[in-house]
């Protein structure tokens, strides 16, 4: 679990200087992203108590991976840069949490009876199965 933490604990506290430097970096975020053609997004934090923000997290942050690379150059958040290994297991924490995102959203938007919870749960554990015998996937998902 640890290269999971701490690509995560990373990708968070960029996020929260990046938001609470509203002088420094916030101003130099929103000229990165309007430079790499990204949308000015402020990247949603990981919240054990929201689901799917850790998907959101991983999701995003691999969408704006130029972008959190230019910022990180910065002296306030250098010692948060990843690595290409913690990005790599930044994208593979959103490939694997993308199921059960998927799942959450078509239960929240489908009326679904028995049938379709037992399908998607069997959908989800092949998933997860199938991942657990990938030998690329960084073990610690």
């Amino acid at each position: 679990m640890k290269p999971v933490k701490q690509v995560l604990c990373k990708l968070c506290t960029n996020l929260f200087k990046i938001i609470n430097l509203t002088t420094k970096l916030l101003p130099l975020w929103k000229e990165i992203c309007k430079k790499h053609g990204l949308t000015e997004k402020l990247i949603l934090q990981d919240v054990s108590t929201w689901w799917n923000s850790t998907f959101d997290l991983a999701n995003v942050s691999c969408e704006y991976k130029e972008a959190i690379n230019e910022i990180t150059k910065e002296k306030e958040l250098r010692k948060f840069e990843l690595s290409d290994e913690e990005w790599e297991v930044a994208k593979q924490l959103r490939d694997t949490l993308k199921t059960l995102k998927s799942a959450m959203e078509y239960f929240s938007h489908a009326d679904t009876d028995l049938s379709h919870v037992i399908c998607t749960i069997d959908h989800i554990d092949d998933h997860f199965t199938n991942t657990s015998a990938n030998s690329n996937l960084n073990p610690a998902l």
